[in-house]
């Protein structure tokens, strides 16, 4: 097995990866909302790189999942290595933080403003969910293809409010 270091995993995140934060509807909360940060790199093979990410999230204990995407083109099926959570991206982004050269202010407002206000739980409130939400549209505002259904402006309308800075 291949063995890579931090500038290798940097580099595949900075290159081939996404940093986001998926929201999902669960009416299990209290706002109906849940809000998963998560870095995922995609490929077109299950092939050594996603061993190798495997392998580095394994030797640093962070949790990680790798698996083939769902794709419309059954012919050139895609492979994810994702992390997703608090605890496991602060692992695995925050010693790396400064060796970003693409995504490095992603991985600031993901590091610097989204984390920090999950971890103080304001987004299990609507007006903090609507601060969250204002940072993961900072956040996806780097994405070539950001075309979302939650948005800040989608949950404004949703419960008419809005988000005051």
């Amino acid at each position: 097995m291949v063995q890579i270091g931090q500038a290798q995993v940097t580099g595949s995140i900075d290159s081939d990866g996404s940093i986001g934060v998926k929201i999902n509807n669960d009416d299990h909360t209290r706002i109906g909302y849940t809000s998963l940060p998560n870095v995922v790199v995609t490929q077109l093979h299950s092939d050594r790189l996603m061993n190798a990410l495997a392998a580095y999230c394994e030797r640093l204990g962070i949790g990680y999942y790798v698996g083939d995407r769902h794709v419309k083109n059954p012919e050139r099926p895609q492979y994810r290595w994702r992390v997703g959570g608090i605890d496991n991206l602060k692992k695995l982004l925050g010693p790396i933080q400064d060796k970003f050269i693409v995504k490095r202010e992603q991985v600031d407002i993901l590091l610097g403003d989204i984390i920090p206000r999950l971890e103080q739980g304001v987004h299990h409130e609507k007006s903090g969910f609507l601060e969250v939400m204002h940072h993961v549209d900072r956040l996806t505002s780097y994405n070539s293809s950001s075309n979302r259904k939650y948005t800040l402006a989608y949950f404004e309308e949703l419960w008419e409010m809005d988000y005051q800075q």
